[in-house]
């Protein structure tokens, strides 16, 4: 599946132990590198 910009949508799912910060890890990885989070 892509959109008009011809880039693809990718799908994450991450599976780890549960602690502070996970997700949030994960999070300002992704925005840094430029991903747009449509849902979450």
């Amino acid at each position: 599946m892509s959109d008009s910009s011809g880039e693809g949508t990718t799908r994450l799912r991450v599976q780890c132990p549960d602690r502070p910060g996970v997700v949030s890890a994960v999070f300002d990885y992704l925005y840094r590198h430029g991903a747009n989070i449509l849902q979450a």
